[in-house]
């Protein structure tokens, strides 16, 4: 996974300071940040496709659970 501030030293969210606080950052998406976005998904819906022609779509909901579950323990943000 790509953290935010990778994206932002890759010119795809660039940042700037509010102006009533200096201490803040706000962040967004450029047009490169879209584009990458947009590839992302792209191939995101060809690998369910090609994992749920594999698997069947009772498999693939199962492989949906058991990834979901599993965010418990790896995503802190979850």
């Amino acid at each position: 996974m790509v953290s935010l501030a990778d994206q932002y030293r890759q010119g795809r969210s660039p940042c700037s300071c509010p102006p009533r606080d200096a201490r803040a950052r706000l962040i967004r998406i450029s047009q490169r940040g879209k584009e990458a976005q947009a590839c992302a998904r792209e191939m995101e819906q060809r690998l369910d496709a090609e994992f749920e022609a594999h698997l069947g779509p009772r498999r693939m909901r199962e492989l949906r659970r058991s990834l979901e579950s599993l965010r418990e323990i790896t995503d802190p943000y979850a």
